[in-house]
């Protein structure tokens, strides 16, 4: 079974349409990398007493 074959307009337009695509995942493991190390930077802010005593919505509503 042969590959199927494409023109230069197709080819072109996947080369592209890769080329986005690596693009996007850079920048999302980029977002998700700051957001994790943002993450561990409250984490090691806070006492701990306040994150092992808090649920996810009541301690953060009495700061903000």
């Amino acid at each position: 079974m042969s590959a199927p074959t494409m023109n230069i307009d197709q080819r072109v337009t996947v080369s592209l349409a890769l080329q986005r695509y690596l693009r996007a995942v850079e920048r999302f493991e980029a977002a998700s990398n700051e957001f994790n190390e943002s993450c561990q930077t409250i984490r090691q802010a806070l006492p701990r007493d306040f994150l092992a005593d808090s649920s996810p919505t009541s301690r953060i509503s009495t700061i903000w």
